[in-house]
C-alpha cells in the first residue's frame, strides 16, 4: 500500500536508521517529537512522519521541516496503518518508532545501534520514564542475561509479553527492517494492542537486547492521540483487542510453552471480566451475561470473580457504577 500523498522528502544516501513517527491531531506536540530525533547524537538517520488524516494542523506543523523529513499523508486509518506506511517507505536497515507526543533522549539511538552491532542483535529496547519522570518498569518481571553493565539480553522473549504485566514499548524499539517484513508488520485489524501483538509474533523469531537506561519519555494516557481514550466505546474496542490477542497467545502457547498457560488464563480472566463490565455499562445485556459466565470460569482472582458475579446478579448496580467511570 502506498501512502495517499508524499508532501516532501529528502534525497540522501541510504541511512542506517529510519525513524517512523505516526501522528493524528498532534499539531501541538509533534514538532517537539521530531526535534528530539534531530537532537540524537547518532546522525545517520531519516525521519518519516505520517499524518493519519489529521484535522487540526498537524500537517502544517510537519511541513515546516521541509525536506529534512519525509512527510506522508493518508486518510485516517489508525496507528497500525500509519506505522506500516512508514516502514514501507523506509530505506534504512533499522526501524525505530516514536509516537508524536513522546520524546527521545539524545543518546538513545547511539546506545542501541552500538549494542545491536556488538551483540549481533535484531531488536533492542530501552527503559523509559513517563512525563512525571517516573521509571516505567517493563523488564523487572522478565528473566534476562546480563551482557555487560547496562545491557541485558532477553533470550526467552515470549515472556516479555506473556509473563510480564508490562511489555517493552514500541516507542523505545529499534528493529531490523527485514525482521519486521518477515513477521508481516503491524496487524491493521487491531484497533488497540497492536504493539503487544507485534512483539508477541516477533518473540518467536529472536531474543531482545535491552539497554537498562531511561532513554525515552512516554506521555501516558493522552486523551487525543492515535489510540488513547477513556470513553466507553474506545475502551470496549481496546479490551476486545486484548481478548483477541490473549486468546491467540493462549492457543499458540498450548504446544510451545504449556507451563505459561496458568498465567495466560489469569490474564484472560481479567480482560473477560472487564469486557463484561463494559458490556453491562453499554446495556448490552446478552453479551455482558455471556462474558460474565465465562469470566467466572476463568477468574484468576477474587476481584475478577466478584466483578463477573456482579454483572450476572446485580447488573443495574454495575451499570450505574461503570457509567460514572466511563462516559459513553
Amino acid at each position: 500500500m502506498n501512502p495517499d500523498l508524499i508532501i516532501t522528502g529528502p534525497q540522501t544516501p541510504r541511512p542506517a536508521v529510519s525513524v517512523v513517527i505516526p501522528a493524528y491531531n498532534r499539531a501541538h506536540c509533534v514538532a517537539a517529537a521530531v526535534e528530539s530525533v534531530f537532537a540524537q547524537t547518532f546522525k545517520d538517520i531519516e525521519i518519516i512522519a505520517i499524518d493519519d488524516g489529521s484535522s487540526d494542523g498537524t500537517q502544517d506543523a510537519l511541513v515546516q521541516f521541509g525536506d529534512r523529513i519525509q512527510l506522508l499523508c493518508q486518510d485516517n486509518r489508525g496507528v497500525s496503518s500509519a506505522r506500516n506506511a512508514g516502514v514501507r517507505a523506509a530505506r534504512g536497515q533499522w526501524i525505530a518508532f516514536l509516537d508524536s507526543d513522546d520524546r527521545w533522549h539524545p543518546e538513545k539511538l547511539e546506545c542501541q545501534i552500538a549494542a545491536l552491532k556488538k551483540y549481533n542483535g535484531r531488536v533492542c529496547f530501552t527503559r523509559c520514564v513517563n512525563h512525571h519522570d517516573q521509571l516505567l518498569r517493563d523488564i523487572d518481571f522478565i528473566a534476562a542475561d546480563l551482557c555487560e553493565p547496562g545491557i541485558f539480553y532477553v533470550k526467552n522473549a515470549v515472556d516479555s509479553v506473556c509473563i510480564s504485566p508490562r511489555h517493552p514499548l514500541i516507542q523505545t524499539m529499534v528493529a531490523d527492517k527485514s525482521l519486521l517484513e518477515q513477521i508481516g508488520l503491524f496487524d491493521e485489524s487491531f484497533p488497540a494492542a497492536e504493539d503487544a501483538e507485534l512483539i508477541f509474533r516477533m518473540s518467536f523469531f529472536t531474543g531482545f537486547l535491552y539497554v537498562d537506561r531511561p532513554l525515552a519519555t512516554i506521555f501516558e494516557n493522552s486523551d487525543d492521540g492515535l489510540y488513547n481514550s477513556m470513553r466507553l466505546t474506545f475502551l470496549t474496542r481496546r479490551h476486545q483487542s486484548y481478548l483477541r490477542l490473549l486468546a491467540h497467545m493462549y492457543w499458540r502457547l498450548v504446544e510451545s510453552s504449556p507451563e505459561k498457560l496458568s498465567v495466560m488464563r489469569k490474564r484472560l480472566g481479567y480482560f473477560i471480566s472487564r469486557r463484561a463490565e463494559l458490556a453491562c455499562a453499554a446495556d448490552h445485556r446478552n453479551v455482558a451475561r455471556a462474558l460474565a459466565r465465562d469470566g467466572i470460569l476463568f477468574a484468576g482472582s477474587l476481584r475478577d470473580f466478584v466483578r463477573c458475579a456482579g454483572v450476572l446478579f446485580f447488573p443495574a448496580f454495575v451499570r450505574n457504577r461503570a457509567r460514572k467511570k466511563w462516559p459513553a
